[in-house]
């Protein structure tokens, strides 16, 4: 599989593109909220209802996109998903991950040595966690969006989710070596809705001098919340042990190729800590339409090439109709 960096300049004027843009990026409205004085369970109640009120029947239409669907062959998968917040998928379900996992350690070498773009800390990352490409960016990486929007990722996140999701977010993600466990390197749970789908392909062989994603399965995270009398923000380690009460957590290795999927907003988490060896992972984040604290890509007309290719469901994946 090659997969080439180019911004393509094919125009498809037969195929089905419309934005869905009426409150694409609730987030800036929840906060709104929240600087209003009202409670982050208020807030989420009302940005699902506005968006509700400006898109009306977005939701039925998914949830019928996911009907026509059906079950798939990834029913054991899914259920080890929804029971513990996590799945590894399997390779045969997702034949081209090796591949797509070459060509993106390539990529990385690439924006590592010519600094395009300025591989600087994403805000709040302090460096350990660095995007080399991130959501608009792949644009100029086709062959990987049309990875990571393909029917094997975009039906499971959809199956899991209840409805066609959305793409809320896609980052090429560089963990360097660092000596911190700071911010998103100490345990906590993703806050953009109750439950989401992460998906993290490793690229180059992650192992535990790698920084790797460490989790706690859902049915444990409840028992280490309810232990530690707390829901959201970060966890030290001594609460987390105190409540798995001698569970040991997961830490997520493998071969370039290997491809996880995890609800980190069930699962407490943490990655990238105290990597003695560099990291590369792609990650794709698949949220509900309504999510009150998601962001979504403004993908604009750069999608109009692949749109063509896409199904019902893939599409409105991309806010496409």
């Amino acid at each position: 599989m090659a997969l080439t960096a180019h911004r393509s300049s094919e125009r498809i004027g037969s195929a089905p593109y419309r934005p869905i843009r009426l409150l694409r990026d609730p987030f800036p409205v929840w906060k709104l909220l929240r600087r209003a004085g009202l409670s982050k369970a208020a807030s989420d109640t009302l940005t699902r209802g506005l968006k509700a009120v400006r898109t009306p029947g977005e939701k039925r239409v998914r949830k019928a996109l996911l009907q026509a669907v059906g079950a798939g062959p990834d029913s054991a998968t899914l259920a080890h998903m929804r029971r513990h917040g996590w799945a590894q998928i399997p390779a045969e379900m997702v034949p081209d991950a090796a591949a797509v996992a070459d060509d993106l350690a390539a990529v990385a070498r690439e924006r590592r040595a010519s600094n395009r773009p300025h591989p600087g800390p994403d805000s709040k990352k302090a460096g350990f966690l660095i995007s080399l490409v991130k959501h608009e960016q792949f644009l100029d990486y086709p062959g990987f969006l049309k990875f990571i929007t393909g029917p094997e990722l975009v039906y499971f996140a959809a199956r899991y989710l209840g409805e066609a999701p959305v793409l809320s977010g896609a980052r090429l993600w560089w963990t360097p070596p660092n000596e911190t466990a700071i911010l998103s390197q100490q345990y906590h749970r993703d806050e953009e809705d109750h439950s989401q789908v992460k998906f993290l392909l490793v690229i180059e062989a992650v192992t535990t001098e790698n920084g790797p994603f460490t989790l706690i399965p859902a049915e444990a995270t409840q028992r280490v919340m309810a232990h530690a009398d707390q829901g959201y923000g970060r966890f030290s380690d001594e609460e987390v042990a105190a409540g798995l009460d001698g569970e040991a957590p997961l830490v997520l290795t493998g071969h370039p190729g290997a491809l996880f999927a995890v609800d980190t907003a069930r699962c407490l988490h943490f990655g990238s800590r105290r990597a003695t060896r560099d990291r590369l992972m792609l990650m794709a984040q698949y949220t509900r339409f309504d999510a009150p604290r998601s962001t979504v890509p403004d993908w604009g007309d750069g999608l109009r090439p692949l749109a063509a290719e896409l199904d019902p469901l893939q599409r409105r994946a991309l806010q496409l109709s």
